[in-house]
């Protein structure tokens, strides 16, 4: 029966949708555009696959056989999208995402929840019901949606969020406008071929204020998704600029994911290597304590954690990189440079 539910509900996704050029996205290096469309494909089948699997472990045993440990991921990130779109489109009151989240994409569920804000998008209506969505998950897994809404608005209404500078969703709260411009700079590693240059061009075209949330993104995208070498890395670090911590904050969320997981990339700990002068697993550790720590320091209240918390853990992820000293490191104290962690 739930098979039949969801063939009504949720349309099949075409693997062209994940075409760089089909979506008319900027061109990019070969390398990097295989990397890139291999990820939306890889999403496309997550949808398709969920659509097709009414039981989770069987889906989840589907996906882990069907994809390597780079692409996993973004398939769990289609699945979530899908079981998310249940919930919202049955006539009755449904858990399948938190069902799924909770069990057997557990190790996947922040990437499995930002799905569900790409299927929250999709929605006419969607958007409006953000958060009371997200007040129905937890805290720490709430702020995935926001930050998928803001990759879908990207990825698929690009000429408008990404080109047109559009503003922030009016009826989003502040912390869920943040949480969306990250995911909106998720986006940009797609929308503009991974150039340094043109990221760079595209972010600074948008208000100042929302440039750090819109950095960020491209810190985690960059090193999730990957498909650039060293030398792209250090330039993409070389156009953030002033925000480049921002940017650098990214990386560590990036490794989180990927070392709770279990599904480790070569993209992911060259990215750390080269932004972060670290290894991913210790830049995942350094998150997960920081993420540990505003969680106590929230303790029972939810909802304080899901209004404040990103903020909060952005802050203490900030202090973290900072130098202590950037006149006895020797560099220019007018550009922040990330502490060095030494590498086992």
């Amino acid at each position: 029966m739930g098979r039949s539910i969801s063939f009504r509900l949720v349309p099949r996704l075409s693997p062209r949708a994940a075409s760089l050029e089909r979506r008319g996205f900027e061109p990019c290096e070969p390398e990097a555009r295989w990397h890139l469309e291999a990820a939306l494909g890889a999403f496309v089948a997550g949808v398709n696959a969920a659509r097709e699997e009414g039981d989770d472990d069987a889906l989840a045993g589907r996906l882990r056989q069907s994809h390597g440990p780079h692409l996993v991921g973004f398939a769990f990130e289609g699945a979530g999208a899908e079981r998310a779109a249940r919930d919202l489109l049955m006539p009755w009151p449904s858990r399948r995402l938190e069902t799924f989240t909770h069990g057997a994409a557990a190790d996947h569920d922040y990437i499995a929840t930002v799905g569900a804000g790409l299927a929250l998008a999709l929605l006419p209506w969607g958007p409006r019901f953000l958060h009371r969505y997200m007040s129905a998950l937890d805290p720490l897994l709430a702020w995935c949606v926001a930050d998928g809404v803001g990759f879908h608005h990207g990825v698929f209404r690009h000429r408008v969020w990404v080109e047109g500078c559009a503003a922030s969703p009016r009826h989003f709260a502040p912390f869920a406008r943040q949480l969306f411009d990250a995911g909106l700079g998720r986006s940009l590693w797609w929308v503009k071929g991974a150039s340094p240059r043109r990221i760079r061009l595209a972010i600074d075209r948008f208000a100042a204020g929302r440039r750090p949330d819109l950095w960020f993104g491209v810190g985690l995208a960059c090193s999730y998704a990957g498909g650039v070498a060293a030398e792209t890395l250090r330039a993409l670090r070389a156009e953030a600029g002033p925000a480049r911590i921002d940017l650098l904050a990214g990386v560590p969320f990036a490794c989180r994911l990927r070392q709770k997981a279990g599904n480790p990339s070569a993209a992911t700990e060259l990215a750390a290597r080269v932004l972060l002068e670290s290894d991913a697993d210790t830049a995942a550790s350094l998150l997960a304590d920081l993420a540990d720590a505003t969680s106590r320091e929230a303790g029972a209240d939810a909802a304080a954690l899901r209004i404040g918390g990103f903020a909060q853990l952005r802050r203490r992820l900030a202090e973290a990189l900072l130098p202590e000293d950037s006149a006895r490191s020797g560099r220019d104290a007018r550009e922040p440079e990330v502490r060095r962690v030494q590498v086992n």
